[in-house]
């Protein structure tokens, strides 16, 4: 959703070639059917081309093409109906059994017995109170003391994604966005980032092994208080069937669900820098 089909092959092609992994084909998909359009697409690099609407036999065609070893063939129609028909003649018929019908008894109406009225029972006011002082608090971000200004370098963006792949890719499109974009190899390194810089946006993934929003939040209130360059964005970016909770409400700026468009990073990117 954040770039499209040409750019997003030329990211897989080099993962693949620095990683050392092998190619897995990429058919373009496209309404496009233009004289032309299928040589500019084995040119970006993309391994074969189907336009819409899609045909079964075409895509069957593009399978059998990378897939050899599970070939599919399709039996002509006409053969396929014939043996179905010979089938059928093969068959006994089977004439469905009639039973009489059986009329249902009319069943008595029961009388309903009127229900007790059940009252309310109040609870004793120790009981209140204690309940009241079980119910968890919402922890608040932590204000440390204020210290005085280090000269740092001031970043605008801090990715920390699940995936390397993920990370090229937010890499990438929002250095188009913005002027000086970094992103972490993993959550250690992540901190020691914030020790060492000041970022006007930090985006994490909830999916981060061993991250926390409330470590992340006193981190960086940590280095602001430090630094005084000003406030830092937490954006956090969670599966779309995760339900935050009131700690992490309160401790991010922004919360994304499932996948995020090009127009909403540049919303994010407009709104914080």
């Amino acid at each position: 959703p954040i770039m499209d089909g040409v750019e997003a092959t030329h990211q897989i092609i080099e993962h693949e070639k620095a990683n050392g992994l092998k190619h897995i084909p990429i058919v373009a998909l496209t309404a496009n059917a233009l004289k032309g359009d299928r040589e500019k697409f084995m040119k970006e690099g993309l391994d074969e081309y189907i336009t819409k609407p899609i045909k079964k036999e075409r895509v069957l065609k593009v399978l059998n093409m990378f897939l050899q070893d599970f070939a599919v063939r399709e039996e002509p129609k006409e053969q396929k109906s014939e043996a179905l028909q010979q089938e059928a003649k093969s068959k006994p018929e089977i004439k469905p059994e009639i039973k009489p019908e059986v009329k249902p008894e009319p069943k008595q109406k029961l009388k309903e017995e009127p229900k007790p009225e059940i009252k309310p029972v109040p609870k004793p006011k120790e009981e209140t109170e204690q309940k009241a002082k079980s119910e968890p608090k919402v922890q608040q971000k932590p204000k440390p003391k204020e210290q005085p200004k280090i000269d740092v370098p001031n970043k605008d963006i801090l990715i920390l994604k699940k995936s390397a792949m993920d990370n090229k890719i937010f890499t990438t499109v929002l250095s188009k966005m913005a002027n000086d974009v970094e992103s972490a190899k993993d959550l250690t390194d992540f901190m020691q980032k914030l020790d060492n810089s000041h970022y006007k946006i930090v985006i994490v993934d909830k999916d981060v092994e061993g991250l926390e929003v409330f470590d992340i939040a006193q981190k960086i209130e940590e280095a602001n208080a430090k630094f005084h360059l000003g406030h830092t964005a937490i954006v956090m970016y969670v599966d779309k069937n995760y339900e935050p909770d009131e700690n992490e409400m309160a401790l991010c700026d922004q919360i994304y669900k499932g996948a995020i468009k090009k127009d909403d990073l540049q919303k994010m990117v407009d709104k914080y820098i």
